[in-house]
């Protein structure tokens, strides 16, 4: 297109030679080729512009090349990591497993094992309180063979598990007599051994209690003399009433643990006092349940 343009007006140049001058051919010659160098100018421009775009375009395009291999290279990173987060999490739920597994069935041993520790403690339990009610049955039986008797002349408690029978002076012996005993007195030891004989498991304690004055026995204080009683109701249970040595213990107290105020002679009365103080016997029952604990507690 610009090739044409260009002969038509070398055509259209030669042809006003021949009409003009030669100055005036030289000015014609020379607005052509200023013409000329304008044109190519701005072709040449043209040129450099469209180069210019094109490398724009080269570099644009290989930097987009670029980012795309850096993306797939990502992505493929990615996906290796997905591939081994997946097979950490297959091996997370097969241990998982597992230990579930195994936490279950050290589940079932342990409630096997509690089951068992169960059993024991209730068994201990049963043991106290077969126990709790062997006391009120004697204290019942106790109690039943002394309503005969004046009841300000006896009580039958229940004190920290033990069976309390008190009897008083009184009841048991003739006045001022460590050894002499009433008829009254002998028939009460009597029965009360035989209730006692039912229990061969028991301990028996005899203890001997005055009041807080002089006792009517020359050369005796308080503990002897309530030792001397304690020891005659020990040794008539033993060896006239069959009770069983083993369980039988004969103690004093004097004046230390008075039932009531020594202020009254009523007060004083009640002091002075045998006291029989049955219960299971403590060896046994603790042993019993300190090897019931063992089993629990140092399997």
């Amino acid at each position: 297109m610009r090739s044409s343009h260009l002969l038509l007006t070398l055509c259209i140049g030669m042809s006003l030679l021949s009409c003009v001058g030669k100055k005036k051919h030289n000015e014609i010659i020379e607005a052509l080729k200023t013409t000329h160098v304008q044109q190519v100018d701005s072709v040449q421009s043209q040129l450099d512009t469209a180069r210019t775009t094109i490398r724009s375009m080269e570099l644009d395009l290989a930097e987009r090349k670029g980012e795309n291999n850096a993306l797939t290279a990502m992505q493929d990173k990615l996906q290796g990591k997905i591939d081994g987060l997946e097979e950490s999490l297959e091996n997370l739920g097969a241990r998982a497993t597992n230990q579930q597994n195994d936490l279950g069935n050290q589940l079932d041993i342990q409630k096997k094992e509690l089951t068992d520790k169960l059993t024991k403690v209730k068994a201990i339990k049963t043991q106290i309180e077969d126990s709790r009610a062997s006391m009120l049955n004697t204290s019942s039986a106790l109690l039943a063979v002394l309503e005969k008797y004046d009841t300000e002349e006896y009580a039958v408690e229940i004190q920290s598990g033990k069976v309390v029978v008190a009897l008083t002076e009184k009841l048991l012996f003739r006045s001022g007599s460590t050894s002499r005993m009433t008829d009254d007195g002998v028939e009460a030891i009597e029965k009360l051994s035989e209730v006692l004989n039912n229990y061969p498991l028991f301990a028996i304690q005899v203890i001997g209690h005055t009041d807080n004055r002089p006792v009517p026995r020359k050369g005796l204080d308080r503990w002897n003399y309530s030792a001397l009683r304690a020891s005659t109701i020990t040794k008539m249970m033993v060896e006239d009433f069959d009770v069983n040595p083993n369980q039988i213990l004969a103690a004093s107290k004097a004046d230390y643990a008075p039932r009531t105020s020594n202020e009254s002679s009523e007060g004083r009365a009640k002091n002075k006092r045998i006291e029989l103080i049955v219960a299971p016997r403590q060896d046994l029952l603790v042993k019993d349940i300190e090897k019931a604990l063992t089993a629990i507690l140092g399997e």
